[in-house]
């Protein structure tokens, strides 16, 4: 048995946020992503590319943590047409400099329940705009 932590964040410039949410725990898990309706191009760079800079930071410097697991999105590519799908690329780029050892999944679209419409046609739809 581990220690859990699941913080709700909401300012992830304020590394002393995620270092306190880090500092009992031995396995880091990433899991921020984009929403999909951004159409921004900074709204991705912020959560696909920053956010996860910043808890490898802290994971890397935190001698607990002895796994890095980063979740990424399957299709990640540098050339994608998508903005969602090329940050993410950049994204793992990153946190492999900062965090070698870093674990990347890749798994196809995930959802949730907190979304009003969390059918696979509703995020088909969402995809598509």
């Amino acid at each position: 048995m581990g220690n859990k932590a699941y913080v709700k964040l909401s300012d992830f410039s304020n590394t002393k946020d995620i270092e306190f949410v880090v500092r009992d725990q031995n396995v880091v898990i990433n899991c921020i992503g984009s929403k999909v309706f951004y159409t921004k191009e900074a709204d991705f760079e912020e959560s696909n590319i920053r956010v996860p800079m910043a808890i490898a930071k802290v994971a890397k410097a935190n001698k607990n943590v002895k796994r890095f697991i980063h979740i990424s999105a399957a299709g990640a590519d540098p050339n994608s047409q998508s903005m969602r799908l090329r940050t993410k690329w950049i994204g793992e780029q990153e946190v492999k400099e900062i965090y070698p050892d870093v674990t990347i999944l890749r798994p196809t679209y995930m959802y949730n329940l907190l979304e009003p419409n969390y059918t696979i046609a509703g995020k088909w739809g969402m995809q598509m705009k």
